[in-house]
């Protein structure tokens, strides 16, 4: 193990143009078959914190921090922050600091102060993408049905030739690539944006109802 992660060696290229080696000093090997269990413990030391929520997806995380008082929950967070930063420096990870995002998920109109990381703040969203769904800051999840929406009626224009009225398929056939391809579209989360209001459930009922 000692010889396959030592001595890495990489290079760049762009178009035509091929860098020079260099020697890779930290991180581990993508691409190949232990990459993904090298990478977990590689993470496994991750700064934990009683106050907050972590929770992990490969290489997506997200921290929960909750208080009634959106400045406290804000210092809850940046508290832990400050912990992962300092891990950040000693195992010499960068993380994308533009795909870092937080969102104060709050009924209330009171401002919440920014986070920071690596002397950068944290830039705040209304709305957020997290394995594929959709969340705004109120939890109406009509921004992850509007979404939603738009992917099932242009999955519906191009199966049309089979599960259009043109069609000579089956009803059964065309029924099974319903369910196969156009449902899981908006099936995926349903335990979560299930709990949407009426109006918004209604805007994927109609879709369906286009459909079928």
């Amino acid at each position: 193990m000692k010889s396959y992660i030592n001595d890495r060696e990489s290079r760049v290229r762009i178009n035509q143009a091929i860098s020079i080696n260099f020697t890779v000093k930290s991180g581990v090997p993508q691409g190949s078959v232990v990459g993904p269990l090298l990478y977990l413990l590689y993470m496994a030391d991750l700064p934990m914190d009683d106050n907050t929520t972590t929770g992990t997806f490969a290489d997506d995380t997200v921290i929960l921090a909750t208080h009634a008082d959106p400045a406290k929950a804000t210092g809850i967070l940046q508290n832990h922050l400050n912990q992962i930063q300092a891990w950040l420096y000693k195992w010499k990870i960068k993380i994308n600091e533009t795909k870092t995002i937080q969102v104060n998920f709050t009924l209330r109109r009171e401002h919440c102060p920014q986070v920071g990381l690596n002397n950068n703040n944290i830039s705040q969203s209304s709305s957020v993408k997290y394995l594929g769904i959709y969340m705004d800051s109120r939890l109406t999840w009509k921004d992850h049905v509007i979404k939603k929406r738009k992917q099932i009626d242009l999955k519906t224009k191009e199966l049309n030739w089979l599960i259009g009225r043109r069609s000579n398929l089956s009803i059964e056939n065309k029924v099974l690539l319903y369910k196969t391809i156009i449902k899981p579209i908006w099936a995926y989360g349903i335990e979560l944006w299930g709990c949407a209001s009426k109006s918004h459930i209604s805007i994927i009922q109609r879709s369906q109802s286009k459909i079928l």
